[in-house]
């Protein structure tokens, strides 16, 4: 499994003493607007018989694993 992190900065009207004068007298709105370019990659496709292969094996443990004794 790949995986990427990009970090956002922290936009110049959130620091300290710039915060609030941008939220107490600046008219408008002030957006910070980031981008990340990212490219996927396809998954593979998985088949109904994988699928229901995969349900039956997990069905099965989780019988073995709570097996109860009506016996007792």
């Amino acid at each position: 499994m790949e995986e990427t992190y990009y970090k956002a900065g922290t936009p110049w009207y959130l620091y300290p003493g710039f915060d609030f004068v941008s939220e107490n007298f600046v008219p408008g709105e002030i957006r910070d607007e980031q981008h990340c370019h990212v490219v996927l990659t396809p998954k593979r496709e998985i088949t109904p018989e994988e699928i229901k292969d995969s349900a039956i094996r997990l069905r099965d443990e989780a019988h073995d694993k709570f097996q109860f004794n009506m016996a007792e």
